[in-house]
């Protein structure tokens, strides 16, 4: 498991890079044909690690609830972000894989309600839910670099 959160990680500070680069303004475009921005997708993925990880397994999850509200499955952009919010994701991104993982090892997380995705993806278990978490970021990651394009 320490490749996958190693992998995470290292996708992480890639999309982190990919914003970086953009101006607040171009992190809250939602182009033409599009239903959210790049700064949705960034907080998305810190959002949905933290459902899959620990909603999912009955413990609190590591950022605000305000977040999880604003940033979970079916929510849209509804305001701009603001620099000092992108500094508060951008904060969150490393930092709860690293609780993740000391809590993974740790067995916190180990008990772990089966769920199925809207997908039709079982999770069994928590290796599942951080493998998953995985794949999801890097699909997030090719929306917010087909998102730059359109805002550039």
């Amino acid at each position: 498991m320490e490749r996958t959160f190693n992998n995470i990680r290292k996708n992480r500070l890639n999309f982190l890079k990919l914003i970086s680069a953009l101006s607040t303004e171009q992190i809250n475009k939602v182009p033409d044909g599009f239903n959210n921005n790049v700064i949705w997708n960034f907080g998305h993925i810190i959002v949905s690690q933290q459902i899959l990880c620990y909603e999912f397994g009955n413990k609190t999850p590591l950022v605000e609830e305000t977040y999880i509200s604003k940033y979970r499955r079916g929510t849209r952009p509804e305001a701009p972000v603001n620099p000092e919010e992108f500094e508060k994701l951008a904060g969150y991104l490393i930092t709860v894989i690293d609780k993740t993982e000391d809590d993974f090892y740790s067995g916190l997380l180990d008990d772990y309600n089966p769920c199925t995705l809207h997908s039709g993806i079982e999770l069994l278990t928590i290796d599942d839910a951080i493998r998953w978490a995985a794949v999801h970021d890097g699909i997030h990651f090719g929306y917010a670099m087909s998102l730059r394009r359109m805002v550039k």
